[in-house]
This record gives C-alpha cells, sequence and structure tokens, in this order.
C-alpha cells in the first residue's frame, strides 16, 4: 500500500460526505485495511448513483482533474486505474464520463478504451 494514494482516498471521504458510507463500508470489508485502489473503485458505485447535477459530484471530479498528472505517481494511478477505468468499465460510465468528465480525465478515458 502506498501512504500517498491511501490519504488521498481518506481525505476523499472526509472531503465528501457523500463517500463516507462507502469508506466505512470498504473500511469494515477490509477489515480496517486501506486499500486504495479497493476503496475508490468503490467510490465510483456512489458517482454513478448519485444526481449528475449535485455540487458534490463536480467538486469531486474537479479534485480529480487537478490531482491527474501525466507522470506515474501513486495518487494519479488510483485515480486511473481504479476510478476513471472502472468507471468507464459501467455500463453507463462512458456516457457519464463524456459529460462529466474534465480535459485530463477525458484524455485517461480514451488512453484506457484506446481511442487516441
Amino acid at each position: 500500500m502506498n501512504a500517498r494514494a491511501a490519504a488521498f482516498v481518506c481525505k476523499l471521504a472526509f472531503d465528501f460526505d457523500e463517500l463516507l458510507p462507502s469508506f466505512a463500508w470498504s473500511l469494515e470489508d477490509s477489515g480496517g485495511e486501506i486499500l486504495p485502489h479497493a476503496f475508490m473503485a468503490n467510490y465510483v458505485y456512489v458517482v454513478l448513483e448519485s444526481d449528475p447535477s449535485e455540487n458534490w459530484l463536480h467538486d469531486f471530479l474537479g479534485l480529480l482533474e487537478r490531482h491527474l498528472q501525466q507522470q506515474d505517481d501513486p495518487v494519479s494511478n488510483v485515480i486511473a486505474v481504479s476510478f476513471v477505468e472502472f468507471l468507464v468499465g459501467r455500463p453507463s460510465g462512458t456516457e457519464f464520463a463524456e459529460k462529466h468528465f474534465g480535459p485530463k480525465l477525458l484524455a485517461q478515458k480514451r488512453l484506457i478504451r484506446g481511442e487516441g
């Protein structure tokens, strides 16, 4: 486990109350161990079940956009692999991404999907 990625997924849950139930469930499910990739993947379900017009969702995606870097770092990896890749693998995820992602998240989605 990478401490930066673990801290990032924890901070997300405490910055966005909507994620706290998923965080608590993930923490219980993992026996108290913080597994950044599993937690972030669980956040995808919260995002897809939320009303896209909710302010928190816009702020959450903006935060992910700001933290996604082109270089290989633990936080970017957890965003790219366990949020973007997991989200676009869901039936409604690609459509959601096209409507709500910023340029860096969209570029990551296209890279994952082999779209250029």
